[in-house]
C-alpha cells in the first residue's frame, strides 16, 4: 500500500510539473507576440520618421546603425523597411568584401 501511494504521489507531482511548464511556456508564447505587437504598433505609428531616419543613415554609409534600427521593426512586414535593411546588408557586406579584398 505504500508502494502504490508513492507511485502515485510521484504521478501526481509529475503531471503537476508539466502544468506548470506548459503554463509557463504559454506565458512566454503570449509575452513575445505582445512585445512583437508591440513593435508592430510603434512602427506604424512612427513610419515615416523610421524610415527617413533608417534613409539618412543609409546615405551616411552607417550601415550597421540602419541594420539595428530596421531589424526591430522587420516583424511589422512593410516592404520599405525590408528594402532599407536588405540595402545596408549588401552595402555592409560589400564594405568588407573590398578590405578582405586589400
Amino acid at each position: 500500500m505504500i508502494i502504490v501511494f508513492g507511485v502515485l504521489v510521484g504521478q501526481s507531482q509529475d503531471k503537476k510539473a508539466q502544468e506548470v511548464a506548459a503554463q509557463q511556456t504559454k506565458e512566454k508564447a503570449e509575452k513575445t507576440a505582445q512585445l512583437k505587437q508591440d513593435k508592430v504598433d510603434h512602427f506604424t505609428a512612427n513610419k515615416n520618421q523610421i524610415i527617413l531616419s533608417a534613409n539618412s543613415a543609409l546615405a551616411d554609409k552607417k550601415y550597421q546603425s540602419v541594420i539595428s534600427q530596421t531589424n526591430k521593426y522587420l516583424v511589422s512586414g512593410d516592404e520599405d523597411l525590408k528594402k532599407i535593411n536588405y540595402s545596408a546588408k549588401s552595402e555592409k557586406l560589400k564594405k568588407l568584401s573590398s578590405c578582405w579584398l586589400s
